[in-house]
């Protein structure tokens, strides 16, 4: 009796992935089901190369290339095809929370693009999840979101990343009971014209390690990173603004290592003298680029700093 020659795993592999950028999602199941070994590469395919996205309440799945950036999206011909794909599917990126049953078994990275709906709405088991993105959360829906997030049973979440306006964030911050944070927490904050905040009495989160903030209530921070944009136009006091931040920096003392990346983007259309500005800026460092003024690297103590202003002229072609 003979048997069928088998693939070696390398070829199986080369083969599964050159199906999936041919996007048949039922030509890698037919592939998975020809055997034990094929169908242990399809799942480590699905689970680490593939995530599924909501769309006006469809459900599509994109699985990326383990040698380049580019991903395709996966068409399957049949339900079956597509159930067993989602099946091992850990990837998860919804439009906003809906009551829709999810077909998944697993979800650990879990996007949510717009805060809507309560976030126990999303019909997935929370207990596996260990990363939770959510994109913008606006100013009225902030209270509810952190309510709920509270409300969540979340025991292996080891990452937040979550958008929020500066006045989001000072809720986040001063909130009692205190939100529960996990060790990795990313905020990317909106932050709008004249937008210092008075924080006033915050709330202390030791168990957080990696923050992109720097503020006194994360007791057990490690390490700190920090990136800032914004585009103005300038005003009277242009360099002293920037002056007076590295000043700040340079008297303030951090317990850990900050990293602090800043772009300016100044639109000079309307300003006559800034010809002035340039040279104060290179008093203090910068250096010139073209139209570019950056400031490559800066240390201040414990912290690291990248300052880029970046000039251009709106009325110019």
């Amino acid at each position: 009796m003979t048997t069928a020659p088998q693939l070696k795993n390398h070829l199986i592999r080369e083969l599964m992935h050159t199906i999936c950028f041919k996007k048949s999602g039922d030509a890698m199941v037919l592939l998975a089901l020809s055997g034990k070994e094929p169908f242990s590469v399809f799942r480590y395919v699905v689970e680490n190369r593939a995530h599924a996205y909501t769309l006006r309440g469809g459900i599509f799945i994109k699985c990326s290339s383990p040698y380049t950036s580019l991903s395709v999206r996966l068409e399957c011909e049949t339900e079956a095809a597509k159930r067993l794909i989602i099946r091992f599917v850990r990837d998860l990126d919804v439009d906003s929370p809906s009551s829709t049953l999810l077909p998944f078994d697993k979800i650990t990275n879990l996007t949510v693009r717009r805060c809507g709906k309560p976030l126990s709405s999303i019909r997935v088991r929370w207990t596996d999840l260990e990363v939770l993105k959510m994109c913008d959360i606006p100013d009225a829906a902030s209270n509810g979101f952190f309510k709920d997030f509270m409300k969540t049973h979340l025991p292996n979440l080891r990452k937040l990343e979550v958008g929020l306006t500066l006045k989001g964030c000072n809720k986040l911050l001063t909130m009692t009971p205190r939100v529960p944070l996990p060790e990795d927490v990313t905020l990317l904050l909106t932050v709008c014209e004249n937008a210092l905040a008075n924080f006033g009495s915050l709330n202390t989160f030791p168990e957080v390690k990696h923050f992109t903030a720097t503020v006194q209530c994360f007791t057990g921070i490690e390490t700190a990173k920090i990136a800032l944009s914004t585009d103005h136009h300038p005003g009277h006091k242009e360099f002293e603004k920037v002056f007076n931040f590295h000043e700040w920096l340079r008297n303030t003392k951090f317990s850990v290592p900050v990293e602090i990346d800043f772009t300016e983007k100044v639109d000079i259309a309307y300003n006559f003298d800034i010809g002035s500005v340039y040279t104060q800026l290179k008093s203090i460092g910068f250096e010139e680029d073209d139209f570019v003024f950056h400031l490559i690297v800066k240390e201040y103590g414990n912290v690291k700093l990248v300052h880029r202003l970046e000039h251009y002229d709106s009325t110019s072609d």
